[in-house]
Formats: C-alpha cells, sequence, structure tokens
C-alpha cells in the first residue's frame, strides 16, 4: 500500500493507503515540496491502517518539522491523537487543522 504526494500551490495533498513500516516517508513528502514552500499537509484523502503506519506518518510530519513549522490539514484521528499524545502540539511547531473524527471497526 502506498500514498502518493503532490503539492498544488498551497498544499501537499497526501492520497492513499498506508499500512505498515513506511521507511523513507518523511524524505519523499520533503521532496515533493518546491524548495522555500511552507510545509502545509493535507491528508484528507490519507488513509492509515496500523499502528506502525501512524508512527511512520507521524515521524514523517516530524521530519518536516526539521525545515519548518508544519501545518497538518484532515489528520486521520489516530496521527492526530499520536501528535498530541507525545507532545508534539506543544510550542506551536505543529498545528492541526480540523483533524478527522474516523470512525473506527470492529469484527463484531
Amino acid at each position: 500500500m502506498s500514498a502518493a504526494a503532490r503539492w498544488d500551490g498551497l498544499w501537499l495533498r497526501i492520497d492513499g493507503t498506508l499500512a505498515g513500516p513506511q521507511p523513507g516517508l518523511g524524505a519523499a513528502w520533503g521532496a515533493a515540496l518546491p524548495a522555500g514552500a511552507h510545509p502545509r499537509l493535507d491528508l484528507a484523502d490519507l488513509d492509515v491502517d496500523d499502528g506502525v503506519a501512524v508512527t511512520f506518518v507521524v515521524d514523517a510530519i516530524r521530519a518536516l518539522r526539521a525545515r519548518a513549522p508544519v501545518t497538518v490539514r484532515a489528520a486521520p484521528q489516530m496521527v492526530a491523537h499520536t501528535l498530541y499524545k507525545v507532545g508534539d502540539l506543544r510550542g506551536g511547531d505543529i498545528v492541526l487543522v480540523a483533524p478527522r473524527e474516523d470512525e473506527g471497526t470492529t469484527a463484531n
């Protein structure tokens, strides 16, 4: 499973589904941003299927934060929750805009 990153002139739109390890995700997203562009991620069309992939998405966001403050729109609920829980939202270097309230599914 994979996700594509495309720059629309204002947002880096990430589309697709991620599951399992995603090495190099932060580098790929960084390469998709034009030089000097403010890291603004739109994750509205990104599905993150498991906790391992959530970890890699959070790490990718952190990698972009090293470049400049990051704005994340429509983050999947578990990504937003993880960023909050580990304290990455303190200080304003990562800002969430309208995080999603994804509905979980069960086998029942």
